[in-house]
């Protein structure tokens, strides 16, 4: 009878896709998940932002200031920028000894519904876009996205999904430890981050309010 009461209250957190919630605190939520026989989990985190449309947009856009926000980054390189839509971005990734840094390169992919104002960002792997270095091993599986979505004047939900796998032979219960802190943190530094003037007010073509 334990067994069956432990079983019932677990799946009290987790949803119809599997997402299951490791975390609520500060108003961000962050939800894991196994799919497709992967070993590493997959994140979502989701939290409400007092900012408008455009200003948590831009600061995702804002590649060359992705080390002050995202955990763990350590520094952010646009590579290529195509239009207001779509850029491909390099960023060098610090992690803790004694593993050996990472890198990514990836392709960011923006869009709004007219109807919802929702915005959209695919973001996608493409890591023979640029040379590999000596310094880093480079990310090779990689896919994710960031969907805002406005709830009322001058408040976003923002929820971020992401799944990599740095490779390296690092173990999985080592990289599975860091997936639910460092959504979680990125999140938390946004909020306030994104309060600087000139995220405030940057203008983006392809955005309406």
């Amino acid at each position: 009878m334990m067994i069956i009461l432990m079983l019932f209250i677990s799946s009290l957190f987790v949803n119809p896709d599997g997402w299951k919630l490791e975390k609520d605190k500060d108003g961000i939520k962050v939800y894991t998940r196994l799919t497709d026989g992967r070993k590493i989990k997959e994140f979502k985190a989701v939290t409400r932002i007092n900012s408008s449309l455009t200003s948590v947009v831009a600061l995702v856009r804002d590649s060359d200031a992705a080390k002050d926000w995202y955990n763990h980054v350590e520094s952010g390189t646009p590579i290529k920028v195509f239009d207001e839509k779509s850029s491909i971005v390099h960023l060098k990734l610090n992690f803790p000894f004694p593993a050996t840094d990472r890198d990514l390169v990836a392709k960011f992919d923006y869009a709004q519904d007219k109807d919802t104002k929702i915005v959209t960002s695919s973001v996608i792997g493409v890591p023979d876009y640029i040379p590999e270095g000596n310094d880093y091993i480079r990310i090779k599986q990689l896919e994710g996205s960031w969907k805002f979505t406005p709830i009322e004047e001058n408040v976003i939900e923002v929820q971020y999904q992401f799944y990599a796998d740095p490779g390296g032979g690092l173990p999985v219960w080592v990289i599975n430890m860091f997936i639910v802190d460092d959504p979680y943190k990125s999140l938390k530094r946004m909020q306030g981050f994104v309060q600087q003037d000139k995220y405030q007010s940057a203008v983006i073509g392809f955005i309406e309010e």
